[in-house]
């Protein structure tokens, strides 16, 4: 008998030990996580199954370490707001405050499209695909009352933005059909209304950036016909302007300079927009949408694997990944460069089959 009460006891402790190392290590992470200058989010792409994703750290000195392996979701985001960093795979929410806590999502979703804040609340929308009937379908998520909401939207999203408590979407339509913008304010329910029908055609007009959305105006840096534009759109009368700032021969020359980051590659600041672009080059424009000047960033974009941006207030923080990867920061008002991290070599050898899909600095430098 004593034998097996020492037996029940010794197992009972080793549970305990494996608890409290488990509890540990979650508090390591979190601590990691919310002390570290920025983070990265890789993934692999929606083509591989039973996909991976990583969340990775980088501390003041350059050191750079994996801290959070995940389930994959295609273009997923890292997103912040005060003292919460939020980071989602496939069928999952990792919720990092005083701990990380998952948060099952009512559907799979494999396609991320926007992830931010509306009024301290989350917002996040995903691309789902399409039904028996042929209809394309995204999926909406918010927060109500400490709880998050779902709606089914019947159509495909290409790209969003938020102001105080309404969320903005562009629908894309068959070949044939003109985009139309939505208008979707968030409650108890999603009451989604059409706003505006754009005169360009699904095949006319290309995103490349999220909306930014002000009290007057709406802002997105678009591909038209083998030119970058920026998209103004006049929210009371329905006015659409278009300012071309970069024009290219051939769809390969345009391509080396799409935003490596898919929705956040667009800024508001000051009353100006900026944009950076694939080749490391930084936009400002005014409030009309109209190019002030522009500032080159990286000196060897052509042998950049990625270049991300990450802006906080005046502050851009630009992440490149090449044989010496750094993190440059660039004063917003002056457009000129203020500072500079490089990080430790071979930070990023052991990533295979995994792309980077968002880039987010927490503390700066």
């Amino acid at each position: 008998m004593k034998k097996y009460l020492r037996y029940i006891f010794l197992l009972v402790l080793i549970v305990l030990i494996g608890a409290c190392g488990f509890i540990e290590q979650k508090d390591t992470q979190y601590e990691r996580i919310n002390n570290s200058l920025g983070l990265l989010y890789f993934s692999t792409s929606i083509d591989k199954s039973n996909g991976k994703g990583s969340l990775y750290t980088i501390n003041s000195s350059g050191s750079v370490s994996e801290v959070l392996e995940t389930g994959g979701l295609e273009l997923g985001e890292i997103y912040h707001h005060d003292d919460m960093v939020i980071v989602n795979d496939v069928s999952h929410s990792y919720l990092i405050d005083e701990e990380i806590s998952e948060e099952e999502r009512e559907h799979k979703e494999y396609t991320a499209i926007f992830a931010g804040y509306m009024n301290d609340k989350r917002v996040e929308l995903y691309n789902s695909g399409y039904d028996e009937n042929g209809t394309y379908h995204s999926h909406l998520y918010w927060q109500h009352d400490g709880t998050m909401q779902y709606q089914d939207l019947p159509y495909f999203i290409t790209t969003a933005g938020i102001y105080e408590d309404l969320l903005y979407v562009l629908e894309e339509k068959e070949t044939d059909e003109n985009m139309v913008l939505h208008e979707i304010e968030l409650d108890e329910g999603a009451q989604d209304t059409l706003f505006l029908s754009l005169d360009y055609k699904t095949d006319e007009l290309v995103p490349l950036t999220d909306m930014i959305v002000t009290e007057e105006l709406i802002y997105c840096i678009v591909d038209i016909q083998q030119e970058y534009s920026v998209l103004v759109i006049h929210k009371d009368t329905g006015e659409v302007r278009e300012n071309n700032f970069l024009s290219f021969d051939s769809n390969e020359n345009m391509s080396a300079f799409l935003p490596h980051s898919v929705y956040n590659s667009i800024h508001w600041s000051d009353n100006q927009l900026f944009f950076l672009d694939g080749q490391g080059i930084l936009y400002q424009f005014n409030k009309d949408g109209e190019l002030k000047t522009t500032y080159d960033v990286l000196d060897t974009s052509d042998e950049s694997m990625y270049i991300f941006p990450s802006w906080s207030g005046n502050d851009l923080y630009v992440f490149e990944m090449s044989d010496t990867s750094s993190i440059k920061k660039i004063d917003l008002l002056e457009m000129d460069l203020e500072d500079e991290l490089e990080l430790e070599d071979d930070a990023f050898s052991d990533i295979s089959e995994q792309f980077l899909y968002d880039f987010e600095v927490l503390n700066g430098f």
